[in-house]
């Protein structure tokens, strides 16, 4: 009788690791990873906190998702930080010619002025692998775009 309660018990501890393992490895793949690179203003940042005050020194808007050099398909989600006055960003997919392949205003989730969460999906169509850009600014007065960061991707096209 001992016997098949030890098997049971081990049986426990090993789906026990197992999952934990599992949990430990989809956290690590939910969890951004930051690679700075001259063509983007991607820069670690303490976890959003409404109730601390951004230092002087770091960038208004951080893009997490994408990184740059991603190879992106459509949609594409763009995730980051942001202190913005209105408690919105503008986000956008740009063709190597230029061209807007999509866009959309996102709302920070904390509001205006404070340091909070942005997150979205853009769908953009891409007729061939190019480069191309995503960015993420604040509109400011007459439409000027103000605090832009941008990350360089490869834009690739659909199936």
């Amino acid at each position: 009788m001992r016997r098949p309660l030890l098997v049971l018990a081990v049986l426990t501890l090993a789906a026990g690791a197992c999952t934990r393992g599992i949990e430990e490895a989809a956290q690590v793949l939910e969890t951004p990873s930051v690679t700075p690179s001259a063509s983007a203003t991607v820069t670690p940042s303490p976890s959003p906190s409404a109730s601390a005050p951004p230092s002087p020194s770091a960038p208004a808007i951080v893009i997490r998702t994408p990184r740059p050099d991603d190879d992106v398909f459509s949609p594409v989600v763009v995730s980051g930080t942001a202190i913005s006055a209105s408690g919105e960003v503008h986000v956008r997919v740009v063709a190597e010619d230029g061209t807007e392949l999509a866009a959309m205003d996102v709302t920070i989730d904390c509001g205006a002025g404070c340091e909070g969460v942005f997150r979205t999906q853009l769908a953009f169509f891409a007729p061939a692998r190019q480069p191309g850009i995503v960015q993420v600014f604040e509109v400011g007065p007459g439409g000027s775009a103000e605090h832009l960061a941008e990350v360089d991707v490869t834009l690739i096209p659909g199936v």
